[in-house]
């Protein structure tokens, strides 16, 4: 997922801790479960600083 998103595997890793712990996502062998979709969408727009569309 790093060298996908273009970022350090320390750095991934601390991301997905910090979702973990605020229970916005889950993580297993190989995947990842989203357990607060508005959350993360919440969290995506204020990096981002625009809203996010509407997925259909």
């Amino acid at each position: 997922m790093a060298g996908w998103t273009g970022s350090s595997r320390i750095a991934t890793a601390k991301a997905l801790r910090v979702l973990r712990d605020r229970g916005w996502i889950e993580t297993g062998r190989r995947e990842i479960i989203i357990r607060d979709l508005d959350a993360l969408r919440h969290r995506a727009g204020a990096v981002s600083g625009r809203p996010l569309a509407e997925a259909n």
